[in-house]
């Protein structure tokens, strides 16, 4: 009898502590979001510009399904045209093509993205919505990178580009090549003295032209070549280019697709003599205000795909988390419960909780050290989040044999 009524007891203070967190269910069942239950968000949605949609790792299969849904909703009921993608503009305009009608392998025109988070099963689904719905409805909607990260798909892509349209004629023979060893710091700042010279006379030639085209690599140069910038140079990059796009079309809404950590609020001061390291998220509320929304993705326990540093060379991994935090959100939220939820900040109780913060990489980094799953939860970073139980590895895509050429999509060269 005294078990019974402490087991009761202990169940009823699990049962309270569960109260506390007024979440909203999405789902009937597993990851798939029901657009009734969404319309309880429409006030949320209908007030802003841009909804960085988060995920906590790279490699759960579900986050990208759960903001695929999400997506969709918001092109059928709020007028979002913008799938703003954690990668670079010249490695995506090969897909933002194919939604647009080209003919075209969409699995291939992927793979350029070159990426391995969004080389997915998943992702390649996000792709070939968009092209159906363009199909059906007048091409409106943009695949858009707006990183800063690697120079390789801008070797492949500009040439491509300029090839394709009779107009930049001129911009083939004066396009320097940018196929050079990027190790070589006195040839990187050689390259971008040529660079320069041909941004001057690209901007002057064709001062309508899409920014992005020219400014990514103009970035790339500026964080290989200097020694100033520190880590929030590439997230500033991306707020830039956001805003940048969203700048020449005044009435376009979109979605910005990226790490938890990106689409976060994240201002923090190391040292008092230092600037800010911001990340994406807080540029874009700095300067968007209340038409930004920053919406989180975790997950409770499972399994997810990432990649490890072992015997001197990066390696995909599957990890899997059985263990249930009692410190985690995702845990307090959840419970037992397989539905997925969404909860305000506002509605989260005030006490000390962690998140899972996991990058491209995980278990251990290239220096040797240890890369942990949590971080503490701080209300201030993101307006909500969006938690699921169980979280399941990510489908990646097979490499084709064209694929294979592209030097870029391995381990080494990616970032967190």
């Amino acid at each position: 009898m005294k078990f019974t009524y402490c087991f009761l007891f202990l169940f009823s203070l699990f049962s309270f502590g569960q109260k506390n967190y007024k979440s909203i269910h999405l789902s009937d069942s597993g990851a798939v979001l029901n657009p009734d239950y969404l319309k309880q968000l429409d006030e949320v949605f209908k007030a802003k510009r841009v909804i960085g949609l988060g995920e906590s790792t790279h490699g759960t299969s579900e986050f990208t399904q759960i903001r695929l849904d999400l997506f969709k909703y918001l092109v059928q009921n709020h007028q979002y045209t913008i799938f703003f993608l954690e990668a670079d503009y010249n490695a995506c305009s090969r897909v933002n093509r194919y939604i647009h009608g080209a003919d075209d392998d969409g699995k291939e025109a992927l793979l350029e993205v070159r990426l391995w988070p969004w080389l997915t099963q998943e992702m390649l689904d996000v792709v070939e919505w968009m092209r159906f719905y363009n199909l059906e409805n007048q091409n409106i909607l943009s695949f858009v990178g707006c990183d800063e990260q690697l120079i390789s798909d801008d070797i492949l892509e500009l040439p491509r580009y300029f090839s394709m349209h009779p107009k930049f004629e001129g911009c083939l023979s004066k396009l320097p090549s940018l196929d050079f060893n990027i190790k070589d710091s006195t040839l990187v700042r050689q390259k971008k003295t040529e660079w320069q010279a041909f941004e001057r006379y690209f901007n002057e030639a064709f001062p309508e032209e899409e920014k992005l085209l020219i400014n990514t690599v103009t970035q790339w140069f500026e964080v290989k070549t200097s020694t100033g910038i520190t880590g929030n140079f590439r997230d500033s990059c991306m707020a830039i280019n956001i805003l940048d796009y969203l700048e020449s079309r005044p009435n376009a809404k979109g979605i910005y697709f990226a790490h938890n950590g990106h689409v976060g609020k994240i201002a923090v001061q190391y040292h008092s003599k230092k600037p800010y390291f911001k990340r994406a998220g807080s540029y874009l509320d700095e300067k968007m205000k209340d038409q930004y929304f920053s919406l989180a993705l975790d997950f409770n326990i499972g399994s997810f795909n990432a990649i490890n540093y072992r015997d001197g060379k990066f390696e995909m991994e599957y990890f899997n988390f059985e263990r249930r935090e009692k410190k985690l959100l995702a845990q307090r939220v959840m419970g037992n419960d397989n539905l997925v939820k969404y909860i305000a900040v506002d509605s989260i109780p005030n006490k000390k909780m962690v998140i899972t913060s996991i990058g491209a990489v995980y278990g251990q980094g290239k220096e040797g050290q240890k890369i942990y799953r949590f971080r503490d939860f701080q209300r201030h970073v993101h307006d909500a989040y969006i938690i699921i139980n169980r979280g399941t590895p990510t489908h990646l895509l097979t490499m084709t044999s064209r694929a294979n050429n592209l030097s870029s999509i391995i381990p080494s060269n990616l970032y967190r």
